[in-house]
């Protein structure tokens, strides 16, 4: 394991807000590079890396993988990269030079966290799984309903040195919600309420514990029906709640467990399509919707999104794009499933059904954006709206997710 600061500077434009024009003042906390380093068998290294930051686009984990992999000849590598999608973080795509030299940066500190992670390798004795949920943390968004959220624990355990006594060394905990706790006013970096767990669990375990982050399928579910306003203080809370939750999962029953944590990995390349674009009547049509919604939240999000709607499904941007997705299983303790942009929940929850061992969708692992589960004219909410690659790109990663866990319990 290893974590690494990233270094941030005032004026830095961010990310995640389209009415934040202004550029970021300074930090409230620490942004950092999490890097989990795994070697199976013969010379397969695999990386899991957490970034603090909203997402990033596919040039620069492809530039990650090939820096990675140039200084570990003679191995077999592939790095996970991950983002916690915090909407206080600088931006990765934008194109002004103080942001692209923070882009430079922040790769360059993602690959000198992998190595300092491969050099410090140590044989893991058993790996545990705890599943629950928190009560009312989040909501579905579009819908305004507060629900349950699942939360996955996975804990690794080490040998001490000399010692039958084992050492609990790596934490893994995904409880989906979006971190957007702070405003659009908010001008401060911040790694929001994953961050805030981070720190606080860290705090409860102790410092030869490491412990990190893992985003869910959360492109619906956020704290906007659950939080009591838009403050530091509020997302300190937030990351107490979930603290709270994985120590206690932690100290609870556990659900599956292995003491030959053998890993694997396999994957698929899939082409997402564009969309079809909206005509201007069908346009009207949900604009007239929007101006008879009677919750102003749902009218004010409809509007952006109509608004924005061209410029967004232009074809500057809606173009076909590979994309990978990767499944990583721990013996049959657990499975990890990584998706490019924002995955609704269901598609989680589908994958959970159709599974025989706990299964983890993992989301925001390149920038698509959104990945919904139903049509703009079935479910007209800003989220769906602003989707590119809509339902059917979204089917297309399931399907894949579906094939790869079939082939990877068979032995392939």
């Amino acid at each position: 394991m290893a974590r690494k600061v990233l270094n941030v500077t005032p004026g830095l434009l961010m990310w995640g807000y389209a009415d934040r024009t202004h550029p970021g003042e300074g930090s409230h906390d620490e942004l950092c590079v999490t890097a989990a380093c795994f070697r199976a068998e013969g010379d397969r290294v695999y990386f899991l890396v957490s970034l603090d930051l909203l997402d990033f686009p596919f040039a620069f984990s492809d530039a990650v993988n090939c820096a990675v992999a140039d200084q570990l000849p003679g191995t077999d590598t592939t790095v996970q990269l991950t983002a916690s999608h915090t909407h206080a973080g600088p931006s990765l795509i934008d194109e002004s030079r103080p942001n692209q030299i923070f882009a430079e940066h922040a790769a360059a500190t993602v690959v000198e966290a992998c190595l300092e992670a491969y050099g410090d390798l140590r044989t893991v004795s058993r790996t545990e799984v705890t599943s629950s949920s928190v009560s009312g943390f989040g909501a579905i968004r579009r819908t305004g309903e507060i629900t349950d959220i699942p939360l996955s624990v996975q804990s690794f355990y080490t040998e001490r040195d000399e010692s039958e006594t084992e050492d609990l060394y790596l934490v893994l905990f995904q409880l989906p919600c979006h971190p957007t706790v702070l405003s659009d006013r908010n001008l401060c970096y911040s790694s929001e309420w994953p961050g805030a767990a981070v720190r606080q669990i860290c705090s409860r375990l102790g410092p030869s514990t490491h412990v990190m982050y893992l985003p869910g399928a959360s492109g619906d579910i956020s704290t906007r029906q659950t939080r009591r306003d838009q403050r530091f203080a509020e997302v300190e809370r937030f990351g107490r709640m979930a603290a709270d939750a994985v120590v206690a999962s932690l100290d609870g029953e556990v659900r599956q467990t292995s003491v030959v944590p053998e890993m694997r990995m396999a994957e698929l390349k899939v082409t997402l399509e564009p969309a079809r674009s909206l005509s201007h009547e069908e346009l009207d049509a949900l604009r007239a919707m929007a101006a008879r919604s009677s919750d102003e939240r749902t009218m004010e999000t409809m509007r952006q999104a109509i608004q924005w709607y061209d410029s967004v499904h232009s074809q500057l941007s809606a173009v076909p794009v590979d994309v990978t997705v990767r499944v990583f299983k721990f013996a049959d303790v657990i499975q990890y499933v990584f998706w490019p942009g924002e995955p609704f929940s269901s598609f989680a929850q589908r994958l959970r059904d159709s599974s025989d061992i706990p299964t983890v969708l993992v989301g925001y692992c390149g920038h698509v954006g959104y990945l919904p589960d139903q049509t703009p004219i079935a479910d007209p909410s800003y989220e769906v709206l602003m989707s590119v690659y809509g339902r059917d790109g979204s089917e297309g990663l399931l399907q894949a997710s579906e094939t790869i866990i079939h082939d990877i319990r068979g032995g392939v």
